[in-house]
C-alpha cells in the first residue's frame, strides 16, 4: 500500500493497523547518535472512507521513556507534526493505540526521519 497525503506519496511512511483496544509498534535501534526530525502522524482516509474511525493516539518512546504523545485523533486526514531530540536514545519505539474497534483503525507515520 502506498501512503499519500495531499496527493504526495510517502515512500518511507510506516503504516500500522493495531488490534481493537490495543496497540501496534515498531522499534528501531538507533544507538544514541541521531536526531528525529519533523515527522507527521495522520489518519489516512483513502482506505476506509465509509467507516467511522476509532480514536487513535500516537506515541514515541526512547529507552522505555515517553518522549512524545499525540492528541487523540478521531478524524481522517488529521495531521500532527512533531520533532524530538533522540541523541541519547539507544532504542526508539513508534506506537499507535486504538481505543475502539480496529475496523477502520488505520494509522500512519509519514516520512519519519532520523538524521545525524
Amino acid at each position: 500500500m502506498k501512503l499519500k497525503l495531499e496527493g504526495k506519496e510517502s515512500p518511507h511512511g510506516i503504516f500500522l493497523h493495531p488490534p481493537a483496544r490495543s496497540s501496534s509498534e515498531v522499534t528501531y535501534r538507533i544507538d544514541g547518535k541521531k536526531f528525529l526530525g519533523a515527522a507527521v502522524v495522520f489518519r489516512p482516509s483513502d482506505i476506509a472512507r465509509q467507516a467511522l474511525p476509532s480514536p487513535v493516539t500516537f506515541e514515541v518512546s526512547g529507552d522505555g521513556r515517553m518522549l512524545w504523545r499525540s492528541e487523540t485523533l478521531t478524524e481522517y486526514e488529521r495531521i500532527q507534526n512533531f520533532e524530538i531530540d533522540v541523541r541519547n536514545i539507544k532504542l526508539l519505539e513508534l506506537r499507535v493505540y486504538c481505543s475502539g474497534s480496529n475496523y477502520a483503525c488505520w494509522a500512519a507515520w509519514l516520512e519519519p526521519r532520523i538524521a545525524k
